[in-house]
Order: C-alpha cells, then sequence, then structure tokens
C-alpha cells in the first residue's frame, strides 16, 4: 500500500499529494473523521464505492500488520 505524509502548516491546512489529486480526490471534498483516522473522498462519491475501497484499505492494513508481527 502506497501511503503519503503531510504535516499541517501553520493555519492547519494539509497539502493532498498531486499523485492522490491525479486520481480522483479533488475540487470539493468530504472528510469523515474517527478517533484515530479519517477517510477523505470527493464529494458527491457513492458510498458504496467509498466502503469498497475502505475495504480494501482495511485489507492491506491487516496485512502490514500480520507481516509487521512475524518479525
Amino acid at each position: 500500500m502506497i501511503k503519503y505524509e503531510s504535516k499541517m502548516d501553520q493555519t492547519g491546512k494539509i497539502y493532498i499529494p498531486k499523485a492522490i489529486r491525479q486520481a480522483g480526490i479533488k475540487d470539493i471534498v468530504t472528510i469523515a473523521p474517527g478517533s484515530s483516522a479519517c477517510v477523505i473522498f470527493t464529494k458527491g462519491t457513492p458510498l458504496e464505492h467509498v466502503l469498497e475501497s475502505i475495504r480494501i484499505i482495511i485489507m492491506d492494513l491487516e496485512f502490514q500488520l500480520k507481516k509487521d508481527t512475524k518479525v
């Protein structure tokens, strides 16, 4: 899984990398925050698509966790 890190600037804004914008995250975005993470998606994206993407991300994170705990 590709990960991007971005620091908040002095006004609390973050930069969304060009590769993410080119993949379709642009214009107006919706941010759904949780206690430890958030989901960012383009406004109007069907929630079914968002959930499917989240499921794939969860599988990637679970794989990475298993891989990291085997070491």
